[in-house]
Order: structure tokens, then C-alpha cells, then sequence
């Protein structure tokens, strides 16, 4: 377990370092497509929901950059994952959180049977440039309810989730 764990984070190290590689080159290398992922674990709890987050946190300045928009966020299941597809989950809602409000930017209402990838419907398409309270740091929390009709093991099941981002 705790194998899986410390490669569960040194992958998200590594995609935060890949998304934030571009801001730390210069303005010149920032535009363009960046890709982070997060993985956070949906457990069998009694109330039956589950929650995560993500908090990416860049060295430059957002408001440097004209824009940055979602292009998609998709849920997948780790390829060490004991799951067959991500119907353990009933349903999940991605928000943009800043000290003054949150905002959805993705949801998912219904997980097809056998699919290991599925792509969120996005619910924002303005900029989020203005989500980075301090310029810095942006964060997302997922969460949602698990599905009572399938069983999930007392360790729970891992779900990666995966964004992309089109800086301007």
C-alpha cells in the first residue's frame, strides 16, 4: 500500500513539475496546451460520498498571461486499479475554489459500464486565469456520491483525475 501510494504521489509531483515547467521558463514558453493530473481515493464511507482535490501551484504570475482556458478534465482508473470500470461512482462535480466563491467547472451525472476513461461534461468555459488568488495557486475540489450499487473494498479505489489547460 504504501508502494502505491508514494508512486501515486511522485506522479503527481511529476505532473505538477510538467505543468508548471512552461511558467518557470518565460513568458516566451507558456503558451499552449499544460496537462496536470491528481489521484485521490474513493472510499466505502457510510454517508456514501467521497472527496479531493487539486492544488497546482506555478512560480510566475498568472495574471501575466492572456487567458487560460479548460479544454477537458477526464476521470481514469490507475493501471494498477482492482476496479473493472468507474461505476463505483454515482456521479462527481469539479469546482474552482477561491476564498470568495466556487465555482463547477466539470460534472459527470452517470459512469458507463466497462469504460476505465471518461470524459467530464465542462460547465465553464471562461478564463481561469482570475481562479489563482495570490497568482500562484489554483484549486480544484472533486467531489460527489459513490455508487450504492456496487461494492467497494474497506481500501477503497484510486481514480486519477486528469485536466488540460490552453494558456493564451
Amino acid at each position: 500500500m504504501t508502494h502505491r501510494l508514494n508512486a501515486r504521489v511522485a506522479r503527481a509531483v511529476l505532473a505538477t513539475v510538467a505543468l508548471a515547467a512552461p511558467w518557470l521558463a518565460g513568458c516566451n514558453y507558456i503558451t499552449g496546451q499544460h496537462d496536470a493530473s491528481t489521484d485521490f481515493l474513493v472510499s466505502p464511507k457510510a454517508d456514501g460520498t467521497y472527496w479531493g482535490w487539486s492544488e497546482i501551484t506555478i512560480s510566475q504570475d498568472a495574471s501575466s498571461v492572456k487567458g487560460a482556458t479548460l479544454q477537458f478534465a477526464r476521470l481514469e482508473l490507475p493501471e494498477d486499479s482492482n476496479a473493472e470500470d468507474l461505476t463505483f461512482l454515482q456521479n462527481i462535480l469539479a469546482e474552482v475554489v477561491i476564498p470568495e466563491e466556487r465555482v463547477p467547472v466539470a460534472k459527470k451525472e452517470q459512469f458507463p459500464d466497462g469504460e476505465a476513461i471518461v470524459p467530464l461534461d465542462l460547465l465553464y468555459d471562461g478564463d481561469l486565469k482570475g481562479f489563482f488568488p495570490d497568482g500562484h495557486t489554483i484549486r480544484i475540489e472533486w467531489t460527489g456520491q459513490r455508487n450504492p450499487a456496487v461494492e467497494i473494498p474497506p481500501d477503497g479505489y484510486w481514480v486519477n483525475a486528469r485536466i488540460r489547460v490552453n494558456v493564451e
